[in-house]
């Protein structure tokens, strides 16, 4: 069978399975984060989680089987895209974008990077050093971990991690800080809105609504089909005849005692309004 993934005469259909595709992570993010940079808060970040409508996945809260865990899950790989623990343990993650036919359908599941960095009791270098041994049994992925002294950054498409200092930093679908249009804008934006100390972390969740596109001579080229790259190329992403499009935000808010407060906004049709607005505390 076939999915059409544009309403465009001139797009191919690819030609996947409909249960290749929805058992398939094919989630694509952006993250925006300012790292001690705020006089309040350690590490303010928001995040989009673009995926098919229809993936099922579970709106975030405090999950039964792991009480220590705040975080979506993302209910066919049992993972999560961004999490945190009451130890101040952090992750979030997007996919690395490459042709659909580079994609191994039988990778591991990504989401799982991210989750099993909360339940760890590892360190940042030491999870690194575990996981980078078995970087080809995944797709493409970047992987973010924080904890309350470290933040670090890692590709299994660059195999090398870095440690992060203070600064306001933008992750898509390729490597940290590559210079997308939406990256750019976001980076741009989540500045502004931190130069406030008291500022309304719903203005992060507005913010991240610009469903505006990048003209044609910024779009990147990862590969995949020029009108493919066009769609994705905003914040907010919507493809209805496709049923894909920005599932849901995400705010993460740390402070330097570490209390921790994580806002999600959904927007999928099963899911449309939920808002969690969600505390840790020290």
């Amino acid at each position: 069978s076939t999915i059409q993934l544009f309403n465009y005469s001139t797009i191919q259909l690819f030609n996947y399975s409909t249960i290749q595709l929805f058992n398939y992570s094919t989630f694509m993010c952006t993250i925006l984060f300012s790292y001690l940079q705020h006089p309040r808060y350690s590490l303010v970040l928001v995040a989009n989680r673009d995926e098919f409508y229809n993936r099922k996945t579970r709106v975030a809260g405090i999950w039964q089987d792991l009480p220590d865990v705040l975080a979506g899950k993302d209910e066919v790989g049992g993972g999560t895209w961004i999490g945190v623990n009451r130890q101040g343990k952090w992750s979030a993650l997007t996919n690395y974008r490459v042709p659909f036919d580079q994609l191994k359908l039988d990778g591991k599941s990504r989401g799982k990077l991210t989750l099993d960095f909360l339940t760890t009791s590892d360190s940042t270098e030491s999870y690194l050093q575990r996981i980078s041994s078995a970087d080809s049994l995944y797709n493409g992925y970047n992987l973010l971990l924080g904890s309350p002294t470290q933040l670090a950054y890692y590709s299994n498409m660059e195999g090398q991690a870095r440690n992060l200092t203070a600064g306001v930093y933008g992750l898509s679908n390729h490597l940290l800080d590559t210079p997308w249009f939406k990256v750019e804008k976001g980076v741009k934006e989540l500045k502004d809105i931190t130069q406030q100390i008291d500022f309304n972390p719903y203005d992060l969740i507005d913010m991240m609504q610009n469903s505006e596109k990048a003209p044609p001579t910024r779009l990147p080229n990862t590969g995949v089909p020029v009108a493919w790259e066009h769609e994705l190329s905003s914040l907010f992403i919507e493809i209805p005849n496709s049923q894909y499009g920005t599932c849901c935000t995400t705010v993460l808010l740390i402070d330097y005692q570490q209390n921790v407060r994580l806002i999600e906004k959904n927007y999928a049709p099963e899911r449309v309004g939920i808002v969690q607005d969600l505390t840790f505390h020290e």
